[in-house]
This record gives structure tokens, sequence and C-alpha cells, in this order.
């Protein structure tokens, strides 16, 4: 907990033994030097006492904080296995048939997976259950947890967590003291792939769990636990998530199939599935700054040699360790469609996504 945070207490503290020295004085009034030096010595105790008992507040505090965090630890340095969750009430993916082998043509991506949302079934698959980086996918489950915690109107200024950011990552161009709504921010993280927004996401989301005022470290660590947690909730169980970003971190790791998971549940919120299919959208930001975002899926550019009108979404990926992914969706006139692609090239992901939609009709 934030010093500033248990303020109220130390206030307290320091003010008994002037109230003892007050009070006894105006009821008593002692006139020896005896009596005055007995009024003193009260004073002191009290305050004594008072002191001692604050400072086992702020102690239970700090330590509240740290308990928070430590499930986290274990993930985000890799030093423990996945984080230990409850099995899902009920997995979506394992309710799924299985009816691939109607796509032959090779894929470059080295994980990838197709589903029929409409008629619950896998129509092609490829090393879904691998264990391979998320790179921004994870954005998508970032934008999850942090909705189930906040409402998308409540105002977020960006802060100190921005300084998180790693220096080659991809940002939306945020500044510290910059104030949007929480809907405003989610745009941010998921058109560009602002690594800045999820961490100002996550800072926000974060204090909701671990208290107004927390540290940064603190506050992340309790969101990052808490995407963990809703992972499992939708039966990815087969992943660990370190950072909000997805950027690469050792002990972070995720599969298609789970990211499938993630990205239906991502759909069924309608309002989370229209911000990640805009092309392009300008945030006015509440001093009046505007802060213009281009997706980075090329499957929605209509200028671009990728663009395809059936596609409605959702997430592109990129990092050294997860090399270039995209989960992708599209509608057609016979349903919905997921589309997963892990490890692949630039020009790959796009090539690998399109030819999979396609051979359904998109």
């Amino acid at each position: 907990m934030a010093v500033q945070t248990m303020a109220p207490v130390w206030g307290a503290a320091l003010a008994v033994p002037a109230a003892v020295l007050l009070g006894g004085w105006l009821v008593f009034r002692p006139r020896s030097r005896r009596g005055r030096v007995c009024l003193c010595r009260a004073a002191l105790t009290a305050g004594v006492l008072a002191l001692a008992l604050a400072a086992c507040t702020a102690l239970a505090a700090r330590c509240a904080g740290l308990g928070r965090a430590a499930a986290y630890t274990g993930c985000k340095t890799g030093l423990g296995a996945k984080p230990a969750a409850a099995p899902p009430a009920e997995d979506w993916y394992a309710g799924l048939t299985v009816q691939d082998g109607g796509f032959a043509q090779p894929l470059e991506a080295r994980a990838a997976l197709l589903i029929d949302i409409t008629q619950g079934c896998i129509l092609y698959r490829k090393a879904a259950d691998e264990p391979l980086a998320p790179a921004s996918t994870a954005k998508l489950l970032t934008a999850l947890t942090a909705w189930a915690l906040c409402g998308p109107d409540e105002l977020v200024t960006a802060g100190s967590e921005l300084g998180y950011v790693a220096a080659d990552a991809s940002r939306a161009g945020l500044a510290a003291g910059d104030t949007l709504t929480l809907r405003q921010l989610t745009c941010a993280m998921l058109l560009p792939s602002g690594n800045d927004a999820a961490y100002a996401l996550a800072a926000y989301a974060g204090r909701v769990l671990a208290g107004p005022g927390c540290p940064d470290e603190t506050a992340l660590a309790c969101f990052v636990q808490a995407m963990n947690e809703q992972a499992a909730a939708l039966g990815a169980c087969g992943s660990c998530f370190a950072t909000p970003d997805g950027y690469d971190a050792d002990g972070q790791y995720t599969t298609a199939a789970d990211l499938a998971r993630i990205a239906c549940a991502f759909l069924q919120n309608e309002e989370l599935a229209a911000l990640a299919a805009q092309p392009a959208a300008v945030l006015e930001l509440a001093g009046g700054r505007q802060l213009a975002c281009r997706n980075t899926n090329l499957l929605l550019d209509p200028a671009g040699p990728w663009y395809d009108p059936c596609v409605t979404g959702l997430k592109t990926g990129r990092t050294s360790a997860a090399g270039c992914c995209l989960i992708s969706s599209a509608r057609t006139e016979q349903g919905q469609y997921l589309c997963v692609v892990m490890g692949s090239s630039e020009t790959g992901r796009w090539a690998d996504s399109l030819a999979l939609l396609r051979s359904v009709g998109a």
C-alpha cells in the first residue's frame, strides 16, 4: 500500500497525545509541578501506544499487498508452472466436433486453427495444443479482464506505468497525464497494438483489486493474476500470461486452442468486437488532444493487398519469440468463423489466414 494511503492513520496517531494533554489540562487544571509532569507522562504513553497501533496497521496493509502479488511472481519469472485454477464450468472448445481434413494447402505457420463458430466444429488444426509465445494476441485477454473489472466509460489517466513498456514495443502514442475513457484506451490497445495502452489499462484495473494508490508493481501483478484466472475460467488452462501486453517474458506461453477460447469470449462482447473491427479510429482525449489509431490487421484495410470484406477482426501479434501471429474472424452467408495463426512470417500470417478463411467462402 502506498505511503499516502496510510497518512490518515499516522495523523490520527500523532493527534492522540495532543488530545490527551489538552483534555487533561482542561479537566484537571494541574497547578503543581508534579501534576503537570504526570499529565505529560500520560500523554506520552498514549502517543506511544497510538504510534505502535499505527505501525501494526501499516505493516498489515503492506503484507496484504504483497500477498496479493505473490501468486503472480512465479508466472512472471518463469519459476513456477501455470497458475493453479479450478477447472472451468464449461469449456466451449472441448465441446466442438472435429471435421478437419478438407484443407490440404501447406501453411507457413507453426500452429493454426480454423473453427466454424456457427456449426460448432473444428475445420482445420495444426499443432493447436503446442505452447508458444502469444505476442500481442494476449491483448484480447487484457481487454476481457479489464472490462470485467471496470466500466467502459470510466476515465483513466496514464501515469508512471508507461515506464514498463519495452523500448522496441509498439505504442499508441500515450503520454503520462493523458486522460481518456476505458473504451478509448481499449481501442488504443487493440488497433495500433499499443503496449502503452495495455499497461495503462492493467494499472488502472489492477488498482480495483489491489486498492487505490498502490504501487504500479502491485497493481500490475494483481491484474496479470486476474488475466490468468480469466483464462482458466474460459478453459484456457494450457497458458500462462506474465505481461498485459504479451511482450516476450520468461514462462509466458499459450496455444492456438487457448487463443481460440479467449477470442470466442471476446467476440461474445459485441462492443469489444466492434472496436476490434475498425480499420482506424481517431480518439478525442480529455484535454482536447487527438490520437489517431490505425489497425495493424491488414485484412481490414480496404486500401491494402490483403483486404477481405468478410473479415471482422481481431488481433495481430509479433515478437522475436512468437514470430508473426494473427487471430482473425469472418462472417459469411454460411456463418461465423474464427482463425488462429501462430509462428508465421510477416507475409505468411496474412496468406495463411486468408487461405484458411477462403476455404470456407470468406
